[in-house]
Formats: structure tokens, C-alpha cells, sequence
């Protein structure tokens, strides 16, 4: 093989790991609450426990962890244990609060309302937060604080608008000098704002306590829309963001953002529409952001030599990927049956086929002939095909499609609560399905940036696409307050090609063991150990195993790889400082 990459050793198989997450109840009265714990555990790729305090006396064993360490994160489902009414002993909140102060635990006191018993409150908060009030009105928006950028990160100091709830928050009532620092507040029409959801020190530790809304809706609906949708913002954001915080490293993460600015259709001519190349260069330098070109690759012959030459001396501002193949209309449509009044005609899948194989062709010519490498990334023109021509995206090798369509041409979402909270979604014919939006109405005066921000937020890249008719119209520069707005979040982000973003696309965890976990997304991906220390390595993907796999390589070696349960793994040790490089490969075996 012609590695450039260390050949890497197999790492034993995963060891067991321990729960990372204790959820306090009593009786059932929790269930609601505590599914949706279950439920974000499981997305968040830890295993939580819970314990019903109307069965058993709260000790600092059951605290503990299997390998007798302390929850990193407790969760109280507030409703039951902490109402007035409650027969829960004091001597369970002393105990509570020893292991925070003491041993470091978080302690998130989950959908507290009028009910509470304040004096419980306040004695766990160490008086920071000593009730909770009726708020006036429904809230009218949100604003996060900038004052925990820990735990709101690229959301920090932005603010929600929506719709009103249905469902009041509570409004939260801080002690006298209060050492609490509020992570949301609500405001009214008028902009009186209250505290939602605030944390204090204690010893140690901390506890946050959380009086956003919780309604019977919240059984009803899917993660991503209590997520995405403004109005339902209090529900389950900040329950999310604080068992990030608490989680750590044990959770689900990519500490790096990254974000993309695609045009399509244009062909490598000077200018091309409203297009100057040259000048989009200049911004993109001034501002600092990367532009891909979804480009039809039946202009391959058409390109000319000085934009050609402007994509290879800049592979860090400009890149290419596939735009379909002959951009003839809705050209991966139905395969039998035509669209209303005409709109669209039917596409065979055989033809659909052909043209996924002959962009590639067209592609390779275009880079022989002008030296411009490319993406194998498809991004379908007009809207994104049926499932089954995906298996002919994952046949020839492609990383991914990105659309501005969730799911595939007359597809439902699947019925799995987190659908659509990952980078990438697998869940149609295994193959690696991304979601881009528009920037916002045009001319970009005030860009619509709110769902690019809750993206990053939960770690996918900020994806963001436009025609030249469209953002390059009035000037341009049209992007570029965008770019400065993105570029000025908390950590900031990375602009790279479609391409790149797709090859170091992956969520990491570490385990109890000090191991790492990896789940992967497309069929090339490179894991860079960024500690000091060599680590085992745990990777995982999707594979349905509808396209035979001709080989797995590690860094361009023959590399062990099992498929179970739905999952091609492959366990590798890497040393501190290195990467590991994982390319499936599909098509016919290799003899």
C-alpha cells in the first residue's frame, strides 16, 4: 500500500462501561420526565440509571457509580421529589447535597414549578436560589446567558424568538446576593425578563435548577422539533445543555465547528452571472470563509484556465463538488411516475444510475484536464432523489449528499425520537445524508442565522447554500456579514470544503476505562488523537450491508473490521499526536 500515515495496531474489543447518569423519582409521577432523560441519555451515548425514592433510602452508595465513583451527573425529577408535598426524608436531601459539595457531583434539579418546596430549595442551592414564582405571561423570547459560555457555548448570549408556548416556564427566584448565575431568561412582549433555568456553586460541585415549561406535548413530539422549534424552546434545551456540561467528555462531542458556503450550478467561466471569481476570492480572504462550487460536471470542457487555476493555487477558499450530472430538471425524480401538471418527467432508476456513474467520469475529466480536484460529494439539483438510488451513491464510492431535504424523495422520517440530531443521518439505505440551509431572505441585511447556531451547538456543520442569482445579485460581499457573525461565536468555526468537512466528520466519547468511543459517518473518515496519550480506539458505523465491502483500510493498510448488530466496527489503537484513517470501500470484493 502507499500509506503516508503510521500503520496502526488493533486495539482489543470494548470493556463494559459504567453509567454516567443517576435520575431520582418518586413513583410514577416521574415517568414523563424520566423518559426524556432515557430518551437524551441515549443520544448523548450514556447510560444512565434511575431510583425511586419512595422505595429507598438515599445513601452515598447509591450515588456511586459501578466502579464506586461518583455520578458525574444526577438528575431530580423536581415534580415529585422536591413538592411540597413530599414524603421524601430531609435526610435524603442532606445526602444529596454532601455529594455535591463533597464529591464534586452536578446536581440538575429537572422542571421545578410553583410547587416547590422552597425551603428544600434553597437549602440545596446554599440559599442561591431560594423559589420559584409564576411567570406574568408567556414568554416571548428567550436569551441565553453570556455568562456561562461552558454550557451555552456557540449559542452563548443569543436570543430565541418564536411563537408563544403553550406551557408557562416558571420564573425562578434568586437569594439575596445570590452566587447563582441564570443560563435563561425569559422576557414578555413588553421585555421584562425573568430567570428560567440558573446554577450555583456548591462545594465542589453545582446545581442547576431548570423551571422551563414541560407539558403533556412533549410525549407527542420528537426531539428534533422540541429542539428546532422556537416555541418549545424551554422544554428540553437547556435540560440538553446542562447534561452536556455535566457529561463532559463522556458524552457525544466534537469540540470543532465547522461551517461551508455552497452555490450551485455555476460553471468555471469568469463571470459567471453575477459571479466574479476573482472578487469572491478577494472576500473570502478579507472575511475569512470557503466557498464550494456544486458544479455540473457536463461543463467539464468548458472551464477556463485562469478560474481553473484560481481553484488550485486556493484549495482553502475554493472547492468543488457534484451537482447531479446533466442539470436537465428534476434529473433524480420518481422513477415511474410523472410530476403534476407535467412539472417534472419520470426517472427510470437505470438512468438515474447511469448519471451518478458518468458524473463521476465527467468529473475525473474535468480534473485531468484542468488540474481541480473534486468531492465525490453529491448534491442533487432541484431537490434530493428516492432511497434506492442513495445504494447507487454508496456503490461508486460517493461520502455523502447534501440537500436542503431532511429525507428522501417520498420518505417519512423514521420513527426514532433523536432523528435528526446527528451530523449525518444513515438512516436511509446506510448512506450519509446531510441537511443544508438558505442564509435568510435576500438582500442579506439581517441573516436568519438561528437554526445554523443550534446546529453547531449540538456539533453538525453549519451548511449554508445559495444561487448566484440569489446571494450575489446586489454585491459581492453579500456573504460576508455571515462569515463575521460565525466567525466571531465562541471558539469560532473552521470554513472547509464539503469534502473535508465529511472526512473528519465523527462524535467522540471517552468511557470509564479511558478508552475512546467513535462514531463515524461516511465511508472515509480520519480520527486524530488530540491527548497525550496512546488510547484504544471504539469505531463504529452504520453498514445494512446492501453493497458488498471490496476492502477496509486504516491509514491505507488492510485493517480487521467486524459487522454486527448493524454496525461495521473497528477497534485501533492510536498514539498520542497521531490519526487513523478509515476508507470503506465498496464495490466487488478484492481478490
Amino acid at each position: 500500500p502507499t500509506a503516508t500515515l503510521l500503520p496502526l495496531e488493533p486495539a482489543p474489543l470494548p470493556g463494559p462501561d459504567d453509567a454516567d447518569l443517576l435520575f431520582l423519582h418518586v413513583g410514577a409521577s416521574g415517568s414523563m420526565l424520566h423518559g426524556v432523560v432515557r430518551g437524551l441519555s441515549a443520544y448523548l451515548g450514556v447510560r444512565s440509571v434511575a431510583l425511586d425514592l419512595g422505595g429507598a433510602a438515599l445513601t452515598t452508595d447509591l450515588l456511586r457509580d459501578e466502579g464506586g465513583r461518583p455520578y458525574p451527573l444526577v438528575i431530580v425529577d423536581a415534580r415529585s421529589v422536591l413538592d411540597a408535598g413530599s414524603q421524601v426524608a430531609p435526610e435524603v436531601l442532606a445526602t444529596l447535597r454532601t455529594e455535591v459539595a463533597a464529591g464534586g457531583t452536578h446536581l440538575l434539579l429537572a422542571k421545578v414549578d410553583g410547587g416547590v418546596d422552597a425551603e428544600a430549595l434553597a437549602y440545596l442551592t446554599d440559599g442561591a436560589i431560594v423559589g420559584v414564582a409564576a411567570a406574568e405571561e408567556h414568554p416571548a423570547r428567550w436569551r441565553l446567558s453570556d455568562a456561562a459560555p461552558e454550557v451555552w457555548r456557540e449559542l452563548s448570549g443569543e436570543t430565541i424568538d418564536g411563537a408563544p408556548a403553550t406551557v408557562r416556564d416558571g420564573a425562578l427566584v434568586l437569594g439575596e446576593g445570590s452566587a447563582a448565575t441564570v443560563l435563561v431568561y425569559g422576557a414578555d412582549a413588553a421585555g421584562l425578563e425573568h430567570p428560567v433555568a440558573a446554577s450555583a456553586p456548591v462545594g465542589s460541585g453545582a446545581v442547576t435548577v431548570d423551571a422551563g415549561a414541560f407539558g403533556d406535548h412533549v410525549a407527542t413530539l420528537s426531539l428534533g422539533l422540541l429542539y428546532y422549534r422556537a416555541e418549545h424552546f424551554t422544554d428540553v434545551t437547556p435540560l440538553l445543555a446542562v447534561m452536556r456540561y455535566a457529561l463532559g467528555e463522556e458524552a457525544w462531542h466534537n469540540d470543532r465547528n465547522y461551517a461551508n458556503l455552497t452555490i450551485d450550478d455555476p460553471a468555471l467561466v469568469e463571470p459567471f452571472q453575477s459571479l466574479s471569481y476573482p472578487g469572491l476570492l478577494a472576500e473570502m480572504q478579507a472575511h475569512d470563509y470557503h466557498t464550494t462550487i456544486a458544479y455540473v460536471p457536463a461543463n467539464w470542457s468548458t472551464s477556463e484556465r485562469a478560474v481553473s487555476d484560481l481553484f488550485r493555487v486556493h484549495p482553502d477558499r475554493f472547492s468543488l463538488a457534484v451537482h447531479g450530472n446533466n442539470h436537465d430538471g428534476y434529473e433524480f425524480y420518481h422513477y415511474a411516475e410523472d410530476g403534476p401538471d407535467d412539472e417534472h418527467r419520470a426517472r427510470p432508476l437505470e438512468e438515474q444510475r447511469a448519471n451518478i456513474a458518468q458524473a463521476l467520469e465527467r468529473m475525473d475529466q474535468h480534473r485531468r484536464a484542468t488540474g481541480v480536484a473534486y468531492d465525490p460529494v453529491m448534491v442533487f439539483p432541484y431537490g434530493v432523489c428516492p432511497e434506492q438510488t442513495l445504494v447507487s451513491l454508496k456503490e461508486h464510492n460517493y461520502l455523502a449528499t447534501v440537500n436542503g431535504n431532511a429525507t428522501p424523495l417520498d420518505a417519512s422520517s423514521p420513527d426514532r425520537w433523536d432523528f435528526g440530531m446527528y451530523p449525518a443521518s444513515l438512516d436511509y439505505a446506510g448512506f450519509p445524508l446531510l441537511q443544508r440551509r438558505h442564509p435568510g431572505d435576500y438582500p442579506l441585511v439581517e441573516p436568519d442565522l438561528a437554526r445554523f447556531l443550534l446546529d453547531l451547538f449540538i456539533d453538525k456543520p453549519a451548511l449554508f447554500y445559495s444561487h448566484t442569482y440569489e446571494l450575489f445579485e446586489d454585491r459581492i460581499g453579500a456573504f460576508d456579514v455571515v462569515a463575521d457573525r460565525l466567525n466571531a461565536l465562541p471558539g469560532g468555526v473552521e470554513w472547509r470544503s464539503l469534502g473535508d468537512i465529511l472526512r473528519n466528520l465523527y462524535l467522540e466519547k471517552t468511557d470509564d476505562n479511558g478508552e475512546t468511543s467513535v462514531m463515524a459517518f461516511t465511508n472515509d473518515t480520519t480520527i486524530v488523537n488530540r491527548g497525550d496519550a496512546t488510547r484504544a480506539y471504539h469505531i463504529r458505523r452504520v453498514e445494512v450491508q446492501n453493497v458488498p465491502i471490496a476492502r477496509v483500510t486504516v491509514n491505507g493498510f488492510a485493517f480487521p473490521y467486524r459487522v454486527e448488530d448493524g454496525l461495521l466496527r473497528v477497534d485501533v489503537i492510536i498514539p498520542a499526536g497521531e490519526s487513523a484513517r478509515l476508507r470503506i470501500e465498496y464495490g466487488a470484493p478484492v481478490a
